[in-house]
């Protein structure tokens, strides 16, 4: 369920991709628009989307079962919240690293390829939507390595496979390679998303369920609202190339620290909560 719902999340973002892109290269083509007019409106464009959003999430509510569920897990499990909060704040702890190295580099990919490539806004918009699609079809994927490894292991192997594709993007001077890493990057980096919230889900109890995921998502969008001046403060002071190099290293160390972090932790709640069950 997880996996299908970021499918879906990010097969819109393809068509949000290549959309954007080529609605901005049009206005400026096509009409008296200066490009940042055309960027403007298509952003302005953008918001009314994401507002029309709300208006079917309005109508989602919990449903006689999911309260009954609820209901039996308040009696059957008396855990105190401490120890509830406890394992929050780890899923807090990997999700703050990693949002901190992603906030460094994957907002400001499109200027990357522009600085670094000249590539047109049509072109980004391209890229970046074959990397959603490559994320889709890895997210896919991502219930079979479950299978195989665990949700733990699962996560790390794929975060961690993610890292060579950073690196390979973060040096390159090769536009096909610079995409190939981007690319790969992208699948495997986004895969482990659902997976993560599934487990984020299977530790908790029910009725903290959603604060787990609340703090999860509020620790990781910290790094992308505090890395931004950092990031092209960097790029700003060491030109397209060392600059961005700089960036995507540091990210790369990040996401070894949030991905070795969640497997040391992780792994062994896990394999507890399995022996618990069993017994």
């Amino acid at each position: 369920m997880f996996a299908l719902h970021a499918a879906i999340m990010m097969g819109a973002n393809v068509l949000g991709h290549l959309f954007s892109g080529t609605l901005a290269d049009l206005l400026y083509q096509l009409t008296a628009m200066t490009m940042l007019q055309a960027v403007q409106l298509t952003l302005i464009l953008a918001f009314f989307l994401t507002a029309f959003s709300f208006f079917p999430l309005l109508k989602v509510k919990d449903g006689e079962r999911v309260k009954a569920i609820k209901k039996v897990a308040d009696v059957v499990d008396h855990s105190p919240k401490s120890k509830e909060w406890k394992i929050i704040a780890l899923f807090a702890v990997s999700s703050l690293l990693i949002g901190f190295g992603s906030g460094l580099v994957i907002p400001y990919l499109n200027l990357y390829f522009n600085d670094r490539f000249d590539l047109s806004y049509s072109a980004i918009g391209l890229v970046l939507s074959l990397g959603q699609g490559m994320t889709v079809i890895a997210m896919l994927i991502g219930p079979k390595v479950v299978n195989r490894f665990g949700e733990v292991k699962a996560v790390f192997l794929l975060q961690m496979g993610s890292i060579p594709f950073l690196l390979l993007t973060a040096f390159t001077n090769v536009l096909w390679f610079a995409i190939i890493g981007f690319l790969f990057r992208q699948a495997l980096m986004n895969a482990g998303n659902p997976i993560q919230a599934a487990l984020v889900m299977k530790l908790i109890h029910p009725r903290m369920r959603g604060t787990a995921n609340s703090v999860t998502q509020t620790v990781f969008q910290l790094g992308w609202a505090l890395m931004g001046p950092v990031s092209m403060g960097i790029v700003a002071a060491y030109g397209a190339y060392n600059g961005y190099a700089i960036v995507f290293t540091i990210t790369a160390c990040l996401y070894v620290l949030g991905s070795v972090f969640f497997l040391l932790v992780f792994r062994k709640k896990v394999a507890k909560q399995v022996e618990t069950k069993t017994a």
